[in-house]
């Protein structure tokens, strides 16, 4: 009976072990620095563990990490983040997780971390280096204000504890402009950053002792910013996390060895995209041959590529270096025959061994009575829309769409434009530019909206605003090449028929019309 009692403190001091298990198997310390370590379970309210580092108390202190999403952000390229803060106590219905904050005293080096007893895995590491060698690696250049506008686009991710470490890279790599670092701080959230930032530049580090070229290709391709065909500089990184997130823990592990390291990284960048191949324009300026596709390949490793564009079913054509991390414009004559009767024309895009068939519009969209319905219109491309190969539609609360139709008292073609936009009392000043001609020539460019003070009239109604604007068509002409762009107030663009890039001139991509369909009539006279 004397058992009984120490028997039942046992397992009330084994579950109170458990209620403080971290959530991580393994935790990474670095000497000098505050650890963070996020627990699987809610502690009990009110209480506060027993730390030690070996048989040595610690300081501890227990906060509460949550998350909450921005509101009315405008469109990026980059996805939204999270607005990250540390409360003493939780809060009903946030999300979020507790953690231990412990600092880690150098002279406590080498010993294990225990929390309420239980010794928990612990790996101590060197400090990592300040910053990466950039020598191996392709060099951002671009225009002072592409630059500027990157360190814009990467402030918000700086401010993510889970996602510094990337924009950290990048800065690295542009020389580190003091204006975007963020200073050290005590705030839970800026150490949980930096605990992040430092255990991968450690991890980086490592790799990089084993093998320094393997280690350029990892930190290329986690990193990657390319450049576009208008000059901005765009990351262009894997928005898959959990493969990073095992590779990272085998470059840490203790218990790993060179060849696994090697073998880890060596298979996350074989999973990675070697290419991405998008169509910019479907009809180019017209060759010997006819109308051209235009295509951008990009390439985000660290060594050139040889990339090519043909019609599905040729040999490769015009091949073209595409060095790392750049993007190479092609283009190639407009398929004059389908791999499937009645299927899309197709081009091939390559670079290396990969390759990506990518359907064209197709040619001579007719404009027959009613008139030619213009839509969907398609988002500007996003980081996750982009590498997917998978434009959206534009949200229906700034969906835009158009008719083209041709006047009843002669030969006159016009377009009637609506777009919609959330419930303001007055239609924001923004506009569509309708381009008419080829994107590569000599092309007119027609503003209309309450953003076009020049433009033609325009009515609002209650959530959407309307307009009518006359198209520049030849008398005669049987085609033209058309192509409209949406720019918002809310600092986003969609456009038909192809999505645009950020920074992207003279206007989308074109689609033909055809103009001898109306009424029979053969011509358009």
């Amino acid at each position: 009976m004397l058992g009984l009692p120490l028997w039942r403190e046992a397992l009330a001091q084994q579950s109170r072990a458990v209620r403080w298990s971290p959530l991580e198997r393994r935790v990474v310390v670095i000497p000098g620095r505050t650890l963070v370590v996020p627990l699987e379970e809610a502690p009990p309210s009110g209480e506060e563990p027993a730390v030690a580092w070996g048989s040595e108390p610690s300081k501890s202190r227990l906060v509460w990490f949550t998350v909450s999403t921005a509101q009315n952000l405008p469109v990026g390229w980059l996805p939204p983040v999270g607005l990250w803060s540390a409360e003493p106590r939780a809060e009903d219905g946030r999300r979020g997780f507790w953690a231990l904050l412990v600092e880690a005293d150098p002279r406590a080096r080498g010993r294990p971390l225990r929390i309420e007893g239980r010794t928990v895995p612990t790996a101590w590491v060197v400090p990592p280096p300040s910053s990466i060698d950039a020598a191996r690696l392709p060099p951002l250049t671009g225009a002072p204000a592409a630059r500027a506008t990157l360190i814009t686009a990467l402030a918000p991710v700086m401010a993510d504890p889970f996602l510094r470490w990337r924009a950290s890279l990048v800065l690295d790599r542009l020389g580190d402009p003091p204006t975007a670092r963020a200073q050290a701080s005590s705030d839970p959230v800026d150490m949980l950053a930096r605990q992040n930032e430092d255990r991968w530049r450690v991890a980086i580090d490592t790799l990089s002792r084993d093998d320094a070229d393997l280690a350029a290709d990892l930190v290329a391709r986690v990193s990657v910013v390319i450049s576009s065909p208008d000059g901005a500089l765009l990351p262009a990184w894997s928005l898959e996390e959990s493969g990073l997130g095992a590779l990272r823990d085998e470059l840490l592990n203790p218990d790993s060895n060179e060849g696994r390291r090697a073998s880890r990284a060596r298979a996350w960048l074989e999973a990675d995209a070697p290419a991405i191949a998008w169509v910019i324009d479907d009809f180019g300026g017209l060759s010997g041959a006819g109308s051209l596709a235009t295509v951008a390949i990009a390439n985000p490793s660290r060594t050139h590529a040889v990339g090519s564009l043909a019609p599905e079913g040729d040999a490769a054509r015009n091949p073209t270096r595409i060095d790392g991390q750049a993007c190479a414009v092609l283009r190639v004559a407009r398929p004059t025959r389908t791999a499937e009767p009645g299927g899309p024309s197709r081009v091939i895009a390559r670079a290396g061994g990969w390759t990506r068939p990518l359907n064209l519009v197709g040619a001579g969209l007719p404009a027959s009575p009613p008139g030619l319905v213009i839509g969907p219109f398609l988002e500007q491309w996003t980081l996750a829309s982009w590498r997917a190969g998978a434009p959206v539609a534009a949200p229906g609360a700034h969906a835009a769409a158009a008719l083209l139709t041709r006047a009843t008292d002669g030969p006159s073609w016009w377009l009637f434009i609506e777009c919609r936009y959330p419930g303001l009392a007055a239609p924001p000043a923004e506009v569509v530019r309708v381009h008419a001609g080829p994107r590569d020539g000599d092309s007119t460019v027609l503003s209309v909206g309450p953003g076009a003070p020049d433009g033609p009239p325009w009515r609002a109604d209650t959530g959407r605003w309307s307009a009518a604007v006359r198209v520049p068509i030849d008398r005669g002409a049987d085609s033209v090449l058309l192509g409209l762009e949406h720019v918002r107030a809310d600092e986003g663009r969609s456009s038909w028929p192809r999505a645009m890039m950020p920074g992207q001139s003279r206007g989308p991509g074109r689609a033909a019309i055809d103009l001898t369909r109306w009424g029979g009539l053969g011509a358009n006279d």
